[in-house]
């Protein structure tokens, strides 16, 4: 099965560690349902909620099973039985618990995602339904663009082979 994952640039861009297509990871990932990112990001999945972490550094969430994997849930959803589509997020800044096991998966496509900005309020936002996807051999190959420019670099977003 194939999840798409995606990661964003100022995690990587902080302490990273370099990836490409034909790697093997293992992720913390959390599933967002509230994230605005190109459909190509989402993905249902069936599971089982469980638990509740209230949340440290990042959102409350909870932890969802599906198969043999664990993500974190965020929103927090009550236990049970759940089909959820959502945006499924690599994180290594503590914004999902220690507790999470890690997804192992095999990178089997890497794209960067990039989109028009705009200022509201002194700030830069990525402008919804402006995305593009470019294919990329892996993480050393995004473009190097500035937050500056009417387009630029988001994330990217990685299809990882996992078997649940």
């Amino acid at each position: 099965m194939s999840w798409p994952v995606l990661v964003e640039e100022w995690q990587f861009e902080c302490c990273g560690e370099p990836f490409a297509v034909g790697d093997l990871v293992q992720w913390q990932l959390s599933l967002v349902t509230d994230l605005d990112r190109p459909d190509d990001a989402s993905i249902t999945v069936d599971g089982v909620a469980r638990g509740t972490d209230p949340g440290g550094i990042g959102p409350a969430g909870a932890f969802l099973d599906i198969g043999t994997a664990t993500v974190l849930l965020r929103p927090p959803r009550p236990a049970g039985p759940a089909t959820v589509t959502g945006v499924f997020a690599e994180d290594h800044h503590g914004l999902v618990p220690e507790a999470l096991p890690a997804v192992t998966g095999r990178i089997i496509r890497v794209r960067e995602i990039s989109a028009e900005f705009q200022e509201r309020d002194r700030v830069r936002w990525p402008v919804s339904g402006t995305w593009q996807l470019t294919d990329l051999r892996g993480f050393a190959d995004r473009s190097q663009s500035s937050i500056t420019a009417r387009r630029a670099t988001v994330d990217l977003l990685v299809d990882l082979a996992v078997d649940v």
